[in-house]
């Protein structure tokens, strides 16, 4: 910082670089606007989303979270935060989950996997799966849990996606380590660091 202060003293003493003045302020003036609307939040949306995010995520199971879900997701879309939409999806699941009304979990699972695609964040689309995964295990219905699971899996393969396989695989692995099933757990493990590394 200190040496960009002294080129800039340089410049401002020469004549022939007024415009490069006019430019250097107004780069300085734009960044220290932009850090205003920085996103200084662990989940690196937009400053205005974050509050609604945060309370939801508070309220997850109490009939007042639906309504701070759609004021995150009505926020979001005014700031243009695909993310903090996609986040909002990820909300009505969980909703759905913490009141166990298994058709609505599945019908935020679908939404939640297709939104995920749309807006890029393809991370959500896998953790849809283990949300899904973990509420019929939770349920002691684990044949489909693990059939979600497994799925997810499935998924990343066909999409040859290097994080779907990682996540999935480091998701099976805890499972089958769970389960004392050693030889899937070393497995799971094994594709998930070749695939990190």
């Amino acid at each position: 910082f200190t040496a960009s202060l002294f080129y800039y003293s340089l410049l401002t003493k020469h004549p022939s670089m007024k415009y490069l003045r006019l430019f250097l302020t107004f780069v300085l003036i734009l960044s220290v606007s932009l850090s205003l609307y920085s996103q200084n939040n662990q989940y690196k949306i937009h400053d205005s989303c974050y509050p609604y995010y945060r309370q939801a995520d508070s309220l997850l199971g109490f009939d007042e979270c639906n309504n701070l879900v759609e004021k995150l997701m009505i926020q979001a879309q005014k700031v243009n935060d695909m993310k903090a939409y996609t986040l909002g999806y990820t909300l009505k699941l969980r909703h759905a989950i913490r009141k166990e009304d298994e058709a609505k979990v599945i019908s935020c699972f679908n939404e939640m996997r297709k939104v995920s695609i749309e807006t890029g964040y393809h991370q959500y689309f896998y953790y849809a799966y283990q949300l899904i995964s973990s509420y019929y295990l939770n349920l002691q219905q684990v044949s489909k849990g693990m059939e979600y699971a497994n799925k997810m899996h499935e998924e990343a393969l066909e999409r040859n996606s290097d994080y779907g396989k990682w996540y999935s695989a480091k998701y099976l692995a805890s499972l089958y380590m769970i389960n004392y099933q050693r030889n899937a757990t070393v497995r799971y493990l094994k594709e998930a660091i070749d695939t990190y590394n």
